[in-house]
């Protein structure tokens, strides 16, 4: 009995004792600092496309000594990532991702004494894939929301598709015509109306300035001839 009491003491003992050595060397300073460092690490999405569908790239930047990240979406979350596998020692990239999703990425330290003190966390934010924008249709028309790449798209039938696609075509063709008839006219332009507008009155008024200077000159010319006479 006091053998199997010693026992108990003893293994209580290794149990406590560790936790106690780990708290003492991951005192509240330590963890500020990893935690400090931690909020300096940046993310950064990238992509390809493979066989007609994006396929993303998370780059993670300032991931220093003594911290790795686990991708908390990931089934397996005892994978750990650390930047000492890339060139850059501050990088980590991971690869792989489909679009339209919500990542989780915890942020750890493996420093002694603190090991699997979380210091933070990072959420990636992939967008949706619209393969409608790739349609010939939207040729033209690249703006508009159902052609656009990036974004929710509701349209199940292609049908409707096109026929949205083409009614926004020529709604935007209209507005430009109208937006056009609307620019304000150069001096030239304005002139031009306006003979356009008032033609029959200028040479109207043209033809009436003639006879009247012609009819002055021959009451002038006769009045010349009178006095001559005289």
């Amino acid at each position: 009995m006091k053998r199997y009491l010693i026992y108990m003491i003893l293994l209580t003992g290794m149990l406590v004792i560790p936790n106690h050595v780990s708290a003492i060397l991951c005192d509240y300073r330590t963890i500020a600092d990893y935690r400090d460092l931690a909020s300096n690490i940046r993310t950064y999405t990238n992509y390809q496309m493979v066989d007609g569908q994006p396929v993303f790239t998370i780059t993670f930047t300032n991931i220093y000594d003594d911290i790795y990240i686990v991708d908390e979406t990931n089934p397996d979350k005892t994978k750990k990532y650390t930047s000492k596998n890339f060139d850059d020692e501050t990088t980590l990239v991971l690869s792989g991702y489909k679009d339209n999703q919500r990542l989780t990425f915890k942020i750890y330290t493996s420093t002694d004494g603190c090991y699997g003190q979380i210091l933070g966390t990072r959420y990636v934010t992939l967008p949706n894939y619209n393969e409608l924008s790739v349609d010939p249709i939207c040729v033209g028309a690249e703006e508009y929301s159902l052609c656009q790449r990036w974004g929710a798209n509701s349209i199940t039938n292609y049908d409707d598709f096109v026929s949205k696609v083409n009614k926004y075509k020529e709604a935007r063709k209209q507005k430009i015509t109208s937006t056009a008839e609307k620019q304000p006219l150069t001096w030239k332009e304005k002139i031009l109306k306006f003979i356009g507008n008032y033609y029959v009155y200028l040479v109207s008024g043209i033809v009436i300035l003639i006879l009247i200077l012609a009819a002055l000159k021959s009451i002038s010319a006769k009045k010349h001839e009178f006095n001559f006479k005289v």
